[in-house]
């Protein structure tokens, strides 16, 4: 092989090897930014339901006494049913 075609074949070579470098460098940050939304996601859910554990126990103890009262209704129903 004559000294142009070698040193065009190094090139290459070099080329190659940089070209690969660059795509595991790229793979690595897609990576890393992948595990990085991922640990947001869970942040995300974990924060989702302390809101939806706050909102439902808000909502049971606005409706707590209407539940009680409608409780108290059908206990009383019961009672007159079995005298």
């Amino acid at each position: 092989m004559s000294d142009e075609g070698k040193s065009l074949s190094d090139d290459l070579n070099e080329m190659l090897g940089d070209a690969k470098e660059s795509a595991k460098k790229a793979a690595d940050k897609v990576s890393e930014k992948a595990s990085e939304l991922a640990d947001e996601a869970k942040e995300f859910a974990g924060e989702a339901k302390e809101k939806a554990a706050e909102f439902s126990k808000e909502a049971l103890l606005k409706n707590l006494p209407m539940m009680l009262k409608k409780f108290s209704v059908m206990e009383r129903m019961l009672q007159l049913l079995h005298t």
